[in-house]
């Protein structure tokens, strides 16, 4: 059996990187770790980044529940939203018009007056913390 397997019964391996020094193999590995980093960012890397960074503050100025898929997928079973491909649409057209009258901007660009005060409430609560 050892003569069918020789590297698992012996000590020696076969192939001995002994005479390759780690010195040697330093500057190759980082710049194979920047290449890999640029290639990463150029292929959609830096969309991702932006992404995240983007939910995560939303999440964190109070705008958007953090495990916001979650969220949707729960309006969708309680049949607030339809979800078609990879977007969400109002069932009700209705829901929709009150939705963007009560949290929507006016006719200036600017939110109505329920929407005000719970900013400035928000932020108000930011300072004391």
């Amino acid at each position: 059996m050892g003569r069918l397997f020789p590297s698992l019964f012996e000590d020696s391996s076969p192939l001995d990187l002994s005479p390759l020094a780690v010195e040697d193999l330093s500057p190759l590995a980082g710049l194979l770790a920047q290449f890999s980093a640029v290639l990463a960012f150029s292929k959609g890397g830096l969309f991702a980044l932006n992404h995240y960074s983007i939910r995560l503050l939303l999440w964190r100025l109070g705008f958007v529940p953090l495990r916001y898929v979650s969220f949707l997928n729960e309006a969708t079973e309680r049949l607030f939203l339809i979800r078609r491909g990879g977007s969400y649409e109002f069932f009700h057209l209705t829901f929709r018009d009150y939705m963007a009258d009560a949290y929507g901007h006016n006719a200036n660009g600017q939110p109505p007056d329920n929407a005000k005060r719970e900013i400035e409430a928000h932020s108000e609560m930011q300072s004391r913390s």
